[in-house]
């Protein structure tokens, strides 16, 4: 039975292979089984009508084979200058076809996807190793990662009942950075501590004094306080508690139901990456997750191609699940911002944030189109109330202040 089913599989397996190859469109084999179906009807019910329809179906077929008779010999280069833009500057591309066959090329035609859609262009009869080059804009409204390519070109009918297509490039991706706001060295209140921030560990080794205690066996002898020890007539040595460099945290949340609408997700989106790239120019530390992952941010070109990349309206990616995720890479962070929209409740983010290190201090950046520039401190946590991204670094400021 089994070699009875494997027989069957490959039997049937053959005229789909078969078909596979065969440069015909959907459309184009729907003509052809309407031509079958009416030699059918003709056969049997002998209308001269449908013997007509027959042969013009099948004719229609067989002649539009002939459009896709022939290859194409071209060396095609596909390129984007620059890469990587920010939301609304210009990103153009370049598409280079020279005839690499000893003859002349017949006029052709090509297509290349862009994002969603789909550019073509004609291609003239070209001479042995002529060039043509089409040059191309791409829309960057929104940040997005946008596939360019490949590039293919086509051969086929103008009805499209039969096509063929060959690869000639690969796909580019051009990056389109979120907008950001160009912060000057917010960290003398809150994201710089010249000497980190102290826990309530002591250490015997740090840069924070904290007490003076007797000398045990073990204690490094340079931190004895030769003073209090000839004083007290006792070996006397210095105790520290431990200080932590300045970490930022940064939580994005993807949630839908955290915003009134899309636009908010962008802010919330511009103001994380500001501030994330401020603190890496300010040289700190930064652990980034948005949708519930973390996001590379050794620099701040990886942050920015990181961010191009979040999606809107993920359910699992809320603050809590990137709380969640953060607690694993950052949990001593020093500072914990957390981006959000307008309709997230306060206590559903400080409840996020308290997955986190209880001794970091907590910054909200909440994303409000419909409101107004605000801050609000609520006890350790930092609440910015940013309506537009320009009105970033003045809240921001405020916050310093504090």
């Amino acid at each position: 039975m089994v070699e009875l089913a494997n027989f069957v599989r490959r039997a049937l397996a053959r005229p789909r292979a078969l078909a596979a190859r065969i440069p015909i469109t959907r459309l184009g084999w729907t003509v052809a089984s309407l031509g079958l179906v009416a030699w059918s009807g003709a056969s049997f019910l002998e209308w001269e009508e449908l013997a007509v329809i027959t042969v013009a179906c099948l004719a229609a077929v067989v002649g539009s084979l002939l459009f896709t008779v022939g290859k194409s010999h071209y060396d095609v280069t596909l390129s984007m200058q620059p890469k990587r833009v920010t939301v609304g500057e210009r990103a153009h591309g370049q598409v280079v076809v020279r005839n690499a066959s000893g003859r002349r090329q017949l006029p052709g035609r090509m297509e290349m996807s862009v994002g969603a859609g789909r550019a073509e262009f004609p291609i003239p009869s070209l001479g042995e190793g002529a060039e043509h080059d089409e040059l191309f804009s791409v829309p960057t409204e929104r940040r997005a990662v946008i596939p360019v390519g490949p590039v293919l070109s086509v051969r086929g009918d103008p009805i499209g009942l039969c096509r063929t297509e060959k690869m000639w490039t690969g796909i580019e991706e051009l990056f389109v950075h979120p907008r950001i706001s160009p912060l000057d060295r917010l960290g003398s209140g809150l994201l710089k501590d010249l000497e980190g921030q102290t826990t309530q560990d002591l250490s015997n080794s740090d840069v924070a004094f904290h007490t003076l205690r007797e000398y045990v066996p073990g204690d490094d002898r340079r931190h004895i306080h030769w003073k209090t020890t000839a004083r007290l007539g006792k070996m006397m040595v210095r105790q520290f508690v431990d200080t932590r460099r300045s970490h930022l945290a940064l939580i994005v949340s993807t949630d839908r139901a955290d915003y009134a609408n899309e636009d908010e997700f962008e802010l919330a989106v511009s103001l994380a990456a500001s501030l994330g790239i401020r603190t890496l120019r300010d040289e700190q530390t930064v652990s980034v997750v948005a949708g519930g992952k973390s996001l590379p941010s050794e620099n701040g070109q990886r942050l920015l191609d990181a961010f191009a990349r979040v999606t809107f309206g993920s359910a699992s990616g809320g603050l809590h699940a990137g709380a969640i995720t953060a607690s694993k890479g950052a949990a001593n962070a020093s500072i914990v911002a957390l981006a959000t929209g307008s309709a997230s409740a306060l206590a559903d983010v400080r409840s996020a944030a308290s997955r986190l290190s209880t001794d970091a201090r907590i910054v909200v950046l909440r994303a409000d189109t419909a409101g107004t520039l605000s801050y609000r401190p609520i006890g350790t946590t930092a609440v910015i109330n940013v309506p537009a991204l320009d009105e970033f670094a003045q809240g921001l400021w405020r916050a310093t202040q504090v």
